[in-house]
Parts: structure tokens; C-alpha cells; sequence
């Protein structure tokens, strides 16, 4: 079983991981001209994600404060997997950022956002499940200030 201070090294370096991204993202917008609004749309979700991961990094530094009612009714397996596959997501858009890096932020960029269509919806959506999910393994953690 993992421990909250190596799930809480993990969440530091998915905020580094998503630091990156909306970095590149911003600098992707500033630079194209009537940039597409799917790079928008992903740059808002990696900023909600980043706000969930900062949350869950919070929580982890005070993790010896939860009751131990709350933490029975989330396994850190379940954290585990879930920050699993942020990585994964994160990995799969700087992937997809790496494609846009070397070409002229001009039509063409444009035109290759529109031809990559379907896998930017597919990181939104992953990244709106994954933050869910995160936020709803937070929400039951913290219930106890609520219920104390």
C-alpha cells in the first residue's frame, strides 16, 4: 500500500507536469492568430485540473488530520489509479503540444488543430473525468470539516 507522502510526491510532479502544459498551451494562444477554441477548451481544463491537483496536495500535507472514517471510505488505490491516469493524459497532451512546437503559429497550426479534432476532444473529456474523479475522492476526505 502507497503512502500519502509518495502519492503527495506524485501530485508534485503532475503540478509540474500540468505547469508545463499550460505554459505551452498560453504560449500556443498568444502566439496564433484567431487561435482555435478547442486550445481554449483544453487550456481551461488543464487549469481546473491544476486547481484539483493543488487541492490534492493540500490534503495530502494534512493527511494525518482526516478521520480515519473518511480515509475508510477511500482507499489511496483509488487515488493512485486516478493520478495514474492524469499522467497519462498529461503525457498524451504534451504529445500533441509537441506536434505544434516546431510549425509557424499561422493558418497551418490552425489546420492541424481542426485535423486533430477528435483527439483534442478525447483529452478534454479524459481530463473532465479525471477531475471528477479526483474531485470527488477530495470532496469525501474533506467532508469531515463539514461534519466535525
Amino acid at each position: 500500500m502507497a503512502d500519502p507522502l509518495s502519492i503527495a510526491s506524485g501530485v508534485a510532479g503532475l503540478l509540474a507536469l500540468s505547469g508545463a502544459a499550460y505554459s505551452a498551451l498560453s504560449t500556443f494562444l498568444a502566439n496564433t492568430k484567431n487561435a482555435p477554441r478547442a486550445a481554449h477548451e483544453i487550456l481551461t481544463e488543464v487549469s481546473e485540473m491544476r486547481l484539483a491537483l493543488f487541492s490534492a496536495s493540500k490534503l495530502l500535507g494534512t493527511f494525518d488530520r482526516v478521520p480515519q472514517s473518511r480515509k475508510k471510505m477511500v482507499q489511496l488505490e483509488h487515488l493512485i489509479l486516478v493520478l495514474t491516469q492524469v499522467f497519462d493524459t498529461f503525457s498524451d497532451l504534451q504529445h500533441l503540444l509537441a506536434r505544434f512546437s516546431h510549425i509557424p503559429k499561422t493558418l497551418w497550426a490552425r489546420v492541424r488543430w481542426a485535423w486533430l479534432h477528435s483527439r483534442t476532444n478525447d483529452l478534454m473529456q479524459r481530463l473532465r473525468s479525471h477531475k471528477s474523479s479526483l474531485s470527488l475522492i477530495l470532496n469525501i476526505l474533506q467532508w469531515y470539516a463539514n461534519t466535525s
